[in-house]
């Protein structure tokens, strides 16, 4: 199989997407944020920030870089390793902070708390099933310790998954492109399914939300963004230094999403329409490429974006137990995020990342 050839020099070296991932990474926070700390005066700003949705810009950005990494280096060992510690590490700083925090409030609160159970949900929530929600923590917060993990089974399945595809490719002769294509219409078809499924029973329920949060419905999301990537070298001539005319493309499918309503062309949130999704992806790319230098300018590689994002449900249920809301909790809770995004960043996640080659390669 032949490898896509990356001619544009530093094309994925100089850009800003690790300022759109912070950016990403915040609309997530500040919905949550203003809907759970109950700022009825900013509530109009989710219906907004609901066009620029974090989780489906993620995914994309996922596709996009990590199958041009696969691509500049198929060693599984070294891909693998790569990617389990950026995750990983702050994953399960999060999930020890997250433990210390329900154990001090249920000794604040006369909670009466088995840490034999509190011992078995931080395995699960730190591996591979962040979205279940004991009884036993319903009065942790609103109820979900940290609902926003959902996403960390879904990305790891993606990095397993995408070598998988690579080498069926090798094997059984198939383009890569054809395979991903097939795979992004499965998925985008039980996507849609999912979203006009209305459950009637209990069991129905619980298998809408079982596979809402698998990789399934998606993967299309995924896929796409590994498609741009395969054609990264012309698709990167048409975006480049035109944010502001992807920005308007983007804002008028958005108009026309939110008053037409068809099958392709809908809704916000992480529910978005295929046409919605590419205009979503166009900006990000254009934005990605103009002024490139600007994310490294703002931010000096401090790839603070994981941990703002993984931290801040932890931030706003304790605040929340505690009965602290409104507009100054939520000001406050978004500098303790950011806080703890830096810190996390700074003690954990970058120490794992330059230690990474010795641990995986004995040097």
């Amino acid at each position: 199989m032949a490898k896509q050839a990356l001619m544009v020099p530093g094309l994925f070296k100089q850009n800003n997407f690790d300022l759109i991932r912070l950016i990403a990474a915040f609309q997530v926070v500040i919905v949550h944020g203003i809907e759970d700390l109950k700022v009825d005066s900013l509530y109009p700003l989710t219906v907004y920030l609901s066009y620029f949705p974090g989780v489906p810009v993620f995914f994309f950005l996922s596709g996009l870089l990590i199958s041009a990494a696969w691509e500049r280096n198929s060693n599984l060992k070294s891909f693998l390793g790569n990617r389990i510690y950026r995750i990983v590490p702050g994953l399960w700083f999060c999930v020890f902070l997250t433990c210390i925090s329900i154990v001090i409030c249920s000794h604040i609160f006369n909670i009466e708390l088995s840490y034999y159970w509190l011992s078995f949900w931080a395995v699960v929530q730190g591996t591979f099933f962040p979205q279940w929600n004991p009884q036993f923590l319903d009065w942790f917060g609103i109820g979900v310790a940290n609902g926003s993990l959902w996403t960390i089974p879904v990305e790891l399945a993606f990095y397993v998954f995408l070598p998988i595809v690579y080498l069926l490719s090798s094997r059984l002769g198939l383009g890569v492109n054809k395979i991903f294509i097939i795979l992004l219409i499965i998925s985008l078809i039980i996507f849609h399914i999912l979203i006009l499924f209305d459950p009637s029973s209990d069991l129905q329920i619980l298998i809408n939300k079982l596979t809402g949060f698998s990789p399934v419905p998606w993967f299309w999301m995924f896929c796409f963004g590994v498609l741009v990537q395969r054609y990264m070298n012309r698709v990167h001539l048409f975006i480049a230094d035109r944010a502001h005319i992807c920005l308007l493309l983007f804002l008028a499918v958005s108009l026309l999403g939110n008053s037409l309503d068809t099958p392709i062309l809908f809704g916000a949130s992480n529910d978005v329409g295929i046409l919605n999704y590419v205009s979503l992806c166009l900006l990000v790319l254009s934005f990605g490429y103009t002024f490139p230098s600007l994310s490294d300018k703002l931010l000096n590689r401090n790839d603070i974006s994981y941990g703002v994002y993984i931290y801040h449900m932890l931030v706003f249920n304790c605040l929340i137990v505690f009965e602290i809301v409104g507009i100054y909790s939520f000001l406050g809770g978004l500098l303790l995020t950011l806080i703890l995004a830096l810190v996390s960043w700074r003690c954990i996640e970058r120490p794992f990342l330059r230690k990474r080659k010795s641990f995986l390669y004995g040097r």
